[in-house]
């Protein structure tokens, strides 16, 4: 069974695919999160956008899922739409990758972003965040694989901005391997699409709050990431926004 958290009006509900209600209370799926509640117009927990809002969509692995946060729904892609007042959707299962196919197989990346309908949601903005789970997988399969979800994510939404979180690391720093892949990641993304907005946090050593794993964020660590995120992207629209009027094209957010 598919895990779908649908939140409207602050109540999680589990459906299984054929729309069925299986358990209703507050969950939090240990596998892979499928969250359409943007669909319907209303927003995670105590959040509610209202329809006409941006849609964030998130394809991810555990940080997507919100692993560490107080419950699926206040992981950094909830906080981002509470924020900036948008609705979100997210797509992840914890150890997927773009090669990976994570802890409940319903990973890579590609296979979680076909779940979501992007060509049916219509999202303003599309995250994908991964990486850390396809250490020691070839480069050449990685890249491929990030060069195919960005043209699928470009043909099925192609008015979309589109922002890639790659490769986090445990508390204690990154292998060499782990930077090398996270090289080949961004590489393939921006040749792919070079307006595609990109959140490195080896690059720029990300330090936020963890839970005991060393690796996760804890609930503070995800509002965080999400603050880091949001101040990202208003910094993005206004560089790409001024180059555009002076006329630059090609631009690398």
């Amino acid at each position: 069974m598919i895990a779908v958290a649908v939140s409207t009006l602050g109540a999680a509900l589990m459906i299984d695919p054929a729309g069925v209600l299986v358990e209703g209370s507050a969950v939090q799926p240990k596998c892979v999160v499928v969250d359409r509640s943007a669909a319907l117009g209303a927003a995670a927990g105590s959040h509610r956008a209202p329809a006409g809002m941006p849609l964030l969509a998130v394809i991810g692995a555990s940080f997507a899922a919100g692993v560490g946060s107080d419950g699926p729904h206040e992981g950094w892609p909830y906080q981002v739409g509470r924020i900036e007042g948008w609705r979100v959707v997210v797509s992840a299962d914890p150890g997927a990758g773009f090669v990976n196919p994570g802890i409940g197989h319903h990973g890579p990346f590609s296979r979680l972003a076909g779940r979501l309908g992007l060509a049916r949601l219509n999202p303003s903005i599309v995250i994908v965040q991964g990486g850390y789970n396809d250490v020691g997988r070839p480069p050449a399969a990685v890249a491929a694989q990030v060069t195919a979800l960005v043209d699928t994510i470009r043909r099925s939404a192609p008015r979309a901005r589109l922002g890639l979180i790659s490769v986090f690391s445990l508390r204690a720093g990154p292998t060499r391997t782990a930077v090398a892949l996270d090289h080949t990641i961004i590489g393939a993304a921006r040749r792919a699409d070079p307006s595609v907005v990109v959140f490195d946090p080896l690059a720029e050593h990300w330090v936020f709050p963890r839970i005991a794993d060393n690796l996760h964020p804890s609930p503070a660590g995800h509002v965080w990431i999400a603050t880091r995120i949001a101040q990202g992207l208003r910094t993005s629209t206004v560089r790409s926004t001024t180059q555009a009027a002076a006329g630059h094209t090609g631009v690398q957010s």
